[in-house]
């Protein structure tokens, strides 16, 4: 597993650990975006919406604001975390899902939707899936090592 696979799956951790906490506690959560600096820092990026704001434009703002983010600090990775329906492959209803958009700078990125079902104070997930995501985070910038040295494609 590389740098970037490992800061990522440590990444998804954090992210669905607390999306748990805010399903249990509250039944839903709000999009929320966070990045982690060299030293494994993990900073929230703006957290002012309500769960009920599950808007693409909501998501798109977080997304902008994360790449801002990124391009003014030190930050390796980001994460971009919301609820979604999940199309069931066994039979046509939809379940709830959490999706995960992680990118590493190094320009490896992932798009994970993990469904799930609330049974009160416990959480059952379904079968995690995990495919290439689209850079959008760090797409602007050249390609950085773990010290943040910068490596421009040629």
């Amino acid at each position: 597993m590389s740098d970037a696979e490992s800061i990522l799956q440590a990444l998804l951790n954090e992210v669905t650990a607390f999306a748990e906490q805010l399903l249990i506690s509250q039944g839903a959560f709000a999009p929320f975006a966070a990045a982690l600096d060299p030293q494994g820092l993990l900073n929230g990026v703006e957290e002012d919406a309500t769960a009920q704001d599950q808007t693409p434009q909501r998501i798109e703002h977080l997304r902008t604001l994360l790449a801002a983010h990124a391009a003014t600090s030190d930050t390796i990775a980001t994460a971009l975390v919301y609820e979604v329906l999940i199309e069931s492959p066994s039979d046509s209803d939809a379940v709830d899902g959490i999706v995960a958009e992680l990118e590493h700078r190094s320009g490896y990125s992932l798009l994970v939707q993990i469904p799930f079902e609330l049974d009160g104070d416990s959480i059952r997930y379904g079968e995690l899936t995990a495919q290439p995501g689209e850079q959008a985070i760090f797409a602007n910038s050249g390609a950085t090592d773990d010290l943040g040295q910068t490596h421009e494609d040629n």
